[in-house]
């Protein structure tokens, strides 16, 4: 008996069904958008401490991502979120800024000085290398860093790390960054006028960017003179 197949002999095929396919409609197509979006977008908040900013932002700035401060080095829409963080126990690091810290500002600002970190990479080339590993580290809330990105993958392996560590990535990038590609989750524009400091977001993972939030105390007594220079010079 033979028990395989001749040349001849073709080998039984199984009976395929075509199955039909249409094309979405234009409302199955919103919902499937819907539900993309809804997955990407960040499941922890943490308020910024003004409404009108929180509002925008669905919440507040979203936790594990990357966010750009664009245009300026003030401080005044982080400190709310950074002295947040120190109240967590979490460390702060600074990477390279423009001037060094001033810690008693810092602290007025609701900082805590111990848990300040001040990283002075010895190769411009190690700066990303440095921030990426910071985010990863869990003991790590927020790493700032004021060096400009030339690569679009820079940004998104910073995401990544700021993922995995649950933290936040904050770049200080120039004006002219705004009208340059990013995959950063929120982008901040930072403008005075009129002596005050107002910030129009333009990008918001989740969130809806409106008319511009303005970032100055209601009364020049509400805030110290070292508070003040803390938050404008962005140190």
């Amino acid at each position: 008996m033979q028990n395989e197949l001749s040349d001849n002999e073709a080998a039984p095929v199984a009976e395929s069904h075509a199955v039909p396919t249409r094309q979405l409609t234009a409302a199955e197509r919103q919902q499937l958008f819907s539900q993309l979006q809804q997955a990407q977008q960040p499941k922890q908040f943490i308020s910024s401490s003004f409404a009108a900013l929180d509002s925008q932002l669905s919440g507040g700035w979203p936790q594990g991502c990357v966010i750009e401060i664009l245009g300026s080095n003030a401080l005044q829409p982080l400190l709310p979120l950074l002295s947040t963080l120190c109240e967590q126990q979490k460390q702060l690091a600074w990477i390279q800024p423009p001037y060094t810290p001033y810690l008693p500002a810092l602290v007025k600002s609701g900082l805590v000085a111990e848990q300040q970190l001040l990283v002075q990479p010895e190769k411009n080339g190690d700066v990303f290398w440095c921030m990426e590993q910071l985010l990863r580290t869990a003991a790590c809330g927020a790493v700032l860093c004021w060096q400009e990105p030339t690569k679009q993958h820079t940004l998104r392996r910073l995401q990544l790390a700021a993922e995995a560590g649950d933290s936040f990535a904050l770049l200080f990038r120039s004006a002219a960054a705004r009208h340059k590609a990013s995959a950063a989750a929120v982008r901040l524009l930072l403008e005075r006028h009129n002596g005050k400091l107002y910030g129009k977001l333009l990008k918001a993972r989740g969130g809806a960017p409106g008319p511009a939030v303005c970032f100055e105390p209601e009364t020049a007594e509400q805030q110290s003179p070292h508070a003040t220079e803390a938050a404008d010079h962005g140190i």
